[in-house]
């Protein structure tokens, strides 16, 4: 993040990519958020997805389905493990961020994410959200998909 918003992005992104930031794992729901981009995309609107972030420790059955959905859907990818200057370049870029983990500790990306003027759909249960104005951030409970969709 940029606190001092020397690279704060200026205008809008003519991007109709959404980055997912962090390692991915259950918690962090990328079989989730990859299916309401399934339906987005089914349905007619132009969405991409970006993940950004290590395999973690996936069930069998969701590290199969997601590497499938890499290799046929051509608005979907994966960043295996980012560099810093990588990211950030894809944060800023992007049309916004999604961070729809279950559980977190604090969950810095949502607000590495504003801090570089990205907007983020975010978990209403991140306590790094919890205490700042909703400013920038769609705030959905982690486990409603028609709100990702929505959202």
């Amino acid at each position: 993040a940029d606190g001092l918003g020397r690279t704060y992005r200026q205008e809008p992104p003519n991007s109709d990519e959404f980055v997912v930031v962090g390692t991915l794992e259950p918690r962090k729901q990328p079989v989730q958020i990859l299916e309401a981009f399934e339906a987005l995309n089914a349905g007619g609107r132009v969405a991409s997805l970006c993940f950004a972030g290590r395999m973690g420790w996936l069930s069998v059955e969701d590290k199969r389905r997601l590497l499938k959905a890499f290799d046929e859907h051509p608005w979907v990818r994966w960043v295996d493990g980012p560099d810093d200057e990588t990211l950030r370049r894809l944060v800023q870029n992007c049309r916004a961020t999604i961070y729809l983990s279950l559980a977190e500790g604090f969950g810095s990306p949502p607000v590495e994410s504003l801090a570089l003027g990205t907007p983020c759909v975010v978990s209403a249960v991140i306590p790094s959200v919890l205490d700042m104005p909703s400013n920038g951030q769609v705030r959905i409970a982690p486990d409603d998909g028609a709100a990702l969709i929505e959202a």
